[in-house]
């Protein structure tokens, strides 16, 4: 089982770490976060509090940028090119299939978040010295972290009864839905009664992904 899961893993990790998109993606989030030193030595006495607030929002966005297209397009892949199928007439479940799929593209995400994180982290040693990077700061890089990894679980799912978009689509509205969560509290304390029990369960269904937020 373990073996079997390894080797998908590797292979999903080899196919996305050649893939030039996701090398484009990530080379731009690079240069971008270059930028936030130019931000913050325009900045009125915030300049380490500019540098960290755009550095970990790139690396976030980023992130879930690079996560909804690896993770929408990985399974698709190989169900278009009928590798999948070459695979699973094999002694092999299904679960461990997914799973392997799974680690891969969490391997991948962490690999991707680790480059951009060390840039940011140098640019921001650079500027403000080791003062500015505490605990906190790696504490709120790993919860982007955890909780890209759970977007990743949505989009494979998702990919794995729909298309490529369609997958895409549905995991970025969990995405939205589940940074709405302080907006649907305040509907459910200022909604009558029919509608507040239509966004508790709203509330209730979907993770509150504001608690990755640190």
């Amino acid at each position: 089982m373990l073996r079997s899961i390894k080797v998908i893993a590797i292979n999903t990790y080899k196919e996305l770490i050649r893939d030039r998109i996701l090398l484009v993606l990530l080379v731009f989030a690079i240069l971008l976060l270059g930028t936030t030193l130019f931000l913050g030595s325009i900045s009125l006495d915030q300049n380490n509090r500019i540098i960290i607030d755009f550095g970990l929002t790139g690396i976030f966005i980023f992130g879930v940028i690079i996560t909804l297209f690896a993770s929408g397009s990985s399974l698709n892949k190989e169900l278009d090119h009928h590798t999948a199928y070459m695979i699973l007439a094999r002694p092999l479940k299904r679960s461990w299939f997914i799973i392997g799929k799974f680690t891969g593209l969490c391997l991948t995400m962490f690999t991707l978040i680790s480059l951009m994180s060390i840039t940011f982290l140098v640019l921001l040693f650079a500027k403000a010295g080791w003062q500015a990077i505490n605990i906190s700061l790696i504490l709120a890089i790993f919860y982007i972290y955890l909780e890209l990894c759970l977007l990743t679980a949505l989009a494979l799912m998702f990919s794995s009864f729909s298309s490529t978009i369609m997958g895409m689509i549905y995991s970025l509205a969990i995405f939205l839905i589940g940074h709405s969560s302080t907006s649907i509290v305040a509907l459910i304390q200022s909604g009558s009664s029919w509608i507040k029990y239509i966004f508790l369960l709203i509330y209730y269904f979907f993770p509150n992904l504001n608690k990755f937020n640190l």
